[in-house]
């Protein structure tokens, strides 16, 4: 059983006012780059293109690629030359904002008892910055990438969604490869970060007030409390926990839904042509069948059961056996990129049609010949469910191909 524990990073792991902080990230970056921009005007383009950063909900997207679609076409530029001064600046004048930060008494300690008992640690930052600018805010926190192996450290590079969408928690969680064991996270910002792990089901400690009023139903076993609390709560917690569950609502299974080809595209975007059609062993399914078989599930069952959903008073679905058109298909000879852009396409699909779902098709009852009568939210979550499956099972299959 793996227990995966996530951590926020600023005023967690690290004391980082961004009141302090930003005014003097801002002053550094519009120094060094006014030769392209003027450094007065500097801050508000980057909080523009930051916005749209935390907006995306789209998985087709990477946070980078929103902020580079509205940062650089204000720039003054040769885009080669300035990439270059950007990477220069988080590689070498970043690193003077260290002053504004201090160190937390206790972290360094904590997170090698949590790595000494083998958990999974989790970097959860908001994921806004460069992963260099998150590297040197984990070294001034004491607990440097070098000395402790963590599962992932989320950045703008990575990934399609920021705070507070529970989807980033979801995608976190598919990148990581979807653990079965616990998972809980901790954070001092009530919005950005308990919310959405408690929107997804996940326990959290809140290092902070709770005077917040929140419509989310916390999960029973979450805490408001300090740092030297947080060890006893994980411990206390894994008494109770074996497993994660996400809770049954629909904003719960659509984030799990967007984060699929929103965490894949990250795992897979370097896979090559031959690495994406090698079997782990014999029988089983590469990946450009598992991805074809998401991408034909979604456009043959799933999306057809919707629209049917829809158009019906009393519907009835029928169980399909879709392992066989692997086969019948020859999943194996369809090329990956083209298989997953049409999959991500699909998808986008799928989620446009739970979302015009009315409250009258949501309380329909469904008739199948498995599960016999059931709900429009169990089939979401069987749905779900399905894409967990598929996403360990390529996780699997890239640590042996």
């Amino acid at each position: 059983m793996t227990v995966t524990i996530l951590f926020d990073l600023d005023d967690t792991l690290l004391q980082n006012s961004m009141e302090c902080f930003l005014p003097a990230y801002f002053q550094l970056l519009g120094k060094h780059l006014n030769q392209y921009y003027p450094a007065e005007k500097l801050p508000q383009l980057i909080l523009h293109a930051t916005n749209k950063m935390i907006s995306n909900i789209n998985p087709s997207y990477t946070l980078e690629d929103r902020f580079n679609q509205e940062f650089y076409k204000h720039i003054y530029k040769n885009d080669d030359k300035l990439q270059e001064s950007i990477l220069d600046f988080y590689d070498n004048i970043f690193p003077q904002l260290e002053t504004k930060t201090r160190k937390i008494e206790g972290v360094r300690e904590l997170i090698q008892k949590l790595h000494h008992d083998g958990y999974a640690i989790g970097i959860t930052t908001n994921p806004l910055f460069p992963k260099q600018a998150i590297l040197h805010r984990l070294a001034w926190a004491g607990i440097p990438n070098h000395d402790f192996h963590y599962q992932i450290i989320t950045s703008y590079e990575d990934f399609h969604f920021a705070k507070p969408h529970p989807e980033y928690i979801a995608e976190t969680l598919t990148q990581m490869g979807w653990p079965d064991g616990p998972v809980m996270l901790v954070g001092n910002d009530w919005t950005a970060d308990i919310l959405p792990a408690e929107e997804l089901g996940i326990p959290t400690f809140y290092l902070g007030s709770q005077t917040e009023s929140t419509k989310v139903q916390q999960n029973p076993l979450s805490k408001t409390g300090n740092h030297d609390e947080i060890y006893s709560w994980i411990k206390d917690t894994l008494q109770q926990i074996t497993t994660f569950e996400c809770i049954h609502t629909p904003s719960a299974y659509l984030a799990i839904l967007r984060s699929t080809p929103a965490g894949l595209e990250t795992i897979l975007k370097n896979i090559s042509l031959e690495e994406s059609k090698a079997k782990p062993i014999k029988d089983e399914w590469s990946i450009v069948e598992i991805i074809s078989h998401l991408y034909d599930v979604d456009k043959e069952v799933n999306i057809p059961r919707l629209k049917k959903l829809k158009s019906s008073q009393e519907p009835f679905f029928t169980a399909i056996n879709t392992d066989d058109w692997a086969v019948i298909k020859n999943y194996q000879e369809n090329q990956f990129p083209k298989i997953f852009n049409l999959f991500i396409q699909t998808r986008l699909e799928l989620i446009d049609e739970i979302l015009s779902l009315s409250e009258e098709d949501w309380a329909k009852t469904i008739s199948h010949t498995v599960f016999g009568p059931t709900t429009v939210l169990e089939i979401i979550k069987f749905i779900a469910q399905h894409d967990r499956i598929h996403i360990q099972q390529i996780h699997k299959t890239l640590t042996v191909i």
